[in-house]
């Protein structure tokens, strides 16, 4: 890892190390990594550090049968101080990765929103009526 960089002044002799201390500082800028709660994106506009989202989990109502080891359109409740009802949001896919789960349409359980990569994007049953 280099040192502290040194600026050069007018007339100054622009030296192999000086020059090789300048590589060295920008290649260690290309060795960043994170961790949570901080994430990092690449994008047109470069490097992007940032929070990572938080982990979702959220109640729901099957739309659809559900089988064990399938998956099923539901939609996301929302608790309006008196009891759960229609989140407004659009209709979303629960899955059961644990094969475990079956369930008819009007049944409740708890989801969480997967970020894995194999798994981005989907609703995972954590719980199901029983």
């Amino acid at each position: 890892m280099a040192g502290n960089l040194q600026r050069v002044r007018r007339g100054d002799a622009i030296t192999a190390d000086w020059a090789n201390a300048v590589v060295e500082a920008v290649e260690s800028l290309r060795r960043l990594s994170v961790a949570a709660p901080l994430q990092l994106s690449h994008d047109s506009a470069g490097r992007r550090l940032s929070l990572a989202p938080g982990l979702r989990i959220e109640v729901f109502e099957l739309l659809e049968d559900i089988a064990a080891g399938s998956s099923a359109a539901a939609k996301i409740l929302w608790f309006d101080d008196t009891d759960w009802s229609d989140a407004a949001t659009h209709d979303i896919v629960v899955h059961d990765a644990i094969g475990s789960f079956n369930g008819q349409t009007g049944d409740r359980g708890i989801a969480f929103y997967h970020r894995q990569a194999k798994l981005a994007g989907q609703w995972v049953i954590l719980q199901l009526e029983c």
